[in-house]
């Protein structure tokens, strides 16, 4: 009977739960679904790259090609999507897909970490330096989205043949009224 009880009571929670979310979800626009998609997406490369930038060890190395495919799918992803929206991106993913980009360039800076703390093989190196590069590209793409409501100025110094992002990057952002235009 308890057993009974607590599916009756997971079924009600879910059912009360997706209800809800329909409710929610029903006003959006359809123009708004490759909205949601930049967001998912660049919390999802967001997430992945912090995860092994910040946590390297010698037990991740016989994933790390795995981990690279993956991003580089997701990275070839946002291009597709950033391609498709041009301007059209709503303000409030601008604004998190900027804020997201800035920390991910800032952890694009732990390279050196993760190059460190095992040993590398050649491909698997030069695939994670391609996979910087790229995810570069991305991010600066984004910012150039944001140009439309705010401006994200981004120094970035080229240090060496490896192209590492200075830790000095600075970040500035600044509202722009757009109504008297």
């Amino acid at each position: 009977i308890r057993m009974k009880l607590n599916v009756l009571q997971n079924n009600f929670i879910f059912s009360a739960t997706t209800t809800c979310l329909l409710f929610f979800i029903k006003p959006c626009l359809p123009t708004d679904i490759h909205a949601i998609d930049i967001c998912k997406e660049a919390m999802a490369i967001d997430e992945n790259i912090s995860y092994i930038l910040q946590r390297p060890s010698k037990g991740q190395r016989f994933k790390i090609n795995k981990y690279i495919k993956s991003y580089i799918g997701e990275i070839e992803k946002i291009v597709v999507i950033l391609m498709k929206q041009k301007m059209d991106v709503p303000d409030e993913v601008r604004q998190f897909v900027a804020e997201r980009g800035a920390r991910f360039m800032n952890l694009t800076l732990k390279v050196d970490d993760l190059e460190t703390s095992f040993q590398w093989d050649e491909k698997q190196l030069n695939d994670f330096k391609e996979l910087r590069e790229r995810s570069r590209d991305v991010w600066m793409k984004v910012n150039i989205l944001q140009d439309g409501r705010s401006r994200i100025v981004i120094r970035v110094k080229s240090l060496n043949e490896t192209q590492k992002l200075n830790p000095e990057c600075s970040f500035e952002s600044s509202e722009t009224d757009l109504s008297s235009e």
